[in-house]
């Protein structure tokens, strides 16, 4: 948002080789980061085995994992 900020109120003052310039290296350095950004890797899958003796301890891992959005299958 600034930088488009910045890009608009260059070209309005008169400046519009740096304008276009800017602009051109704005876009470049998107597409090269978004290629970056999809080639790095996800978190693995891995899979925990837990023992329990009562159902209570078995809520609390269960909302412990509910609450930081990690998916449990059986």
């Amino acid at each position: 948002m600034w930088t488009a900020g910045i890009i608009v109120l260059a070209i309005g003052a008169g400046y519009y080789e740096g304008g276009i310039c800017a602009t051109i290296m704005v876009l470049l350095i998107e597409t090269v980061l978004n290629e970056f950004r999809k080639n790095i890797r996800q978190a693995q899958d891995f899979r925990i085995a837990v023992s329990y003796y009562n159902r209570r301890n078995l809520d609390d891992v269960l909302r412990f994992c509910k609450d930081r959005q990690m998916t449990i299958t059986n």
